[in-house]
């Protein structure tokens, strides 16, 4: 298998063939301190225009949604609290398992937004966000998340 590997990337003329792409659109953090990212895929813009959910879903099994929504006023820093951040496990498209808010005894959990794109419909920035179980009942399970040093690059869908 390493030969096959190492045939594939010395053969080709191009220097970078075995280079993986660089996505347009991204969300991405060390979550727990673990690199992780997600699919920007259902970001969107409220009807309204003035609210920007970002939301990343995971191709893990079972699915993990991650995101944070904020009304938009222009670019800078968003402090996010209650249920503007949020992450979950989804069994099924319509029910929840291990859903989380932010974390009002942590840290600050903020967003922000470094370049808005009203006409591509996209928007760009960092996060950080720390997060706990809603309830915390759950016992011998893990309660907290964190996802620290954020990026997020998505377009936004209606």
């Amino acid at each position: 298998m390493l030969s096959t590997i190492t045939i594939y990337c010395t053969s080709c003329d191009n220097q970078n063939c075995c280079v993986a792409p660089v996505y347009n659109y991204y969300i991405s953090a060390q979550k727990d301190g673990a690199a992780w990212g997600a699919s920007p895929a259902n970001s969107k813009m409220s009807a309204t225009g003035d609210t920007i959910t970002v939301m990343g879903t995971s191709d893990d099994i079972p699915s993990k949604v991650m995101g944070f929504r904020f009304k938009y006023t222009g670019t800078g820093k968003y402090v996010l609290k209650g249920e503007n951040g949020f992450y979950y496990y989804s069994i099924g498209p319509s029910s929840f398992m291990n859903n989380f808010t932010i974390d009002s005894a942590a840290a600050e959990s903020y967003a922000i937004v470094e370049k808005f794109d009203r006409a591509g419909n996209s928007v760009s920035g960092t996060f950080s966000l720390r997060l706990i179980r809603s309830p915390d009942t759950l016992v011998n399970t893990f309660n907290h998340v964190s996802f620290l040093n954020g990026k997020f690059k998505v377009t936004l869908h209606n």
